[in-house]
């Protein structure tokens, strides 16, 4: 006898829908320090963000949250030890 049991989407559209607003969030912020023709794209287990179709940074993450979360980790690093001092 098998037994199929439904299983729930829930957690993965939570996921999703907190990565799209994180992805949001991370475009705003670079548009609002003069970027233009930025993206963020999935990628094979993450996302990645372009900037003028450029790869800038990767995360990857067990989940698209995950995944979102250590790009903004990643954009953050990148624009915090890539600032001179003033």
């Amino acid at each position: 006898m098998s037994y199929i049991g439904f299983m729930s989407t829930t957690p993965d559209l939570e996921s999703i829908a907190l990565a799209s607003i994180n992805s949001v969030q991370l475009i705003d912020a670079l548009e609002d320090l003069g970027f233009d023709e930025i993206d963020v794209i999935p990628v094979d287990g993450g996302f990645a963000l372009l900037i003028c179709d450029e790869q800038i940074a990767v995360g990857i993450g067990d989940d698209a949250f995950e995944a979102s979360e250590n790009l903004l980790d990643r954009v953050a690093d990148l624009f915090y030890h890539d600032t001179p001092d003033a």
